[in-house]
């Protein structure tokens, strides 16, 4: 597993979870994921890359948001992702 990108999932999962997220920064730190997955060849579920993908999509759909990020919480804890 990576912990890079675990972090930034975590700290993309906890922004998003605030009354007022700050979407920008959730998006900047999905690209720095994005980035370190690609350049370090990183093999990922696919459920990680389309969280990482969907930022904009969560910003404008809440419930499908907090479904994206039930499951990603569920993968943390259950264990590692990659």
């Amino acid at each position: 597993m990576d912990d890079a990108v675990r972090s930034i999932i975590i700290k993309i999962i906890e922004q998003e979870s605030k009354e007022k997220p700050k979407w920008s920064a959730c998006k900047d730190l999905a690209i720095s994921a994005i980035e370190i997955i690609n350049e370090n060849n990183i093999d990922v579920p696919q459920v990680v890359y389309q969280f990482l993908d969907d930022v904009d999509v969560r910003e404008k759909d809440r419930k499908y948001g907090n479904w994206q990020r039930q499951v990603l919480c569920k993968l943390l804890k259950e264990g590692p992702l990659f």
